[in-house]
């Protein structure tokens, strides 16, 4: 089975893979992007998947911050 990302998700890890390659040199800007791209499917109920996708990868790279 093959999961097909919407465009937001695939940013979404395209971030969280960034950040993994210097977690402590690039977390802190990764999670600053990441709420960027969250923010705006907030409020749109029509992109509930994104904003999963999005939330997913956000809740990995807050882990790899230490900050969860």
């Amino acid at each position: 089975m093959s999961l097909e990302l919407t465009p937001d998700g695939t940013e979404a890890y395209r971030i969280l893979r960034w950040a993994q390659e210097d977690p402590p040199g690039r977390a802190a800007e990764a999670q600053r992007h990441m709420a960027d791209l969250a923010r705006p499917l907030l409020h749109r109920e029509s992109q509930a998947q994104a904003l999963a996708e999005v939330q997913d990868a956000g809740s990995m790279l807050a882990r790899l911050a230490g900050t969860v």
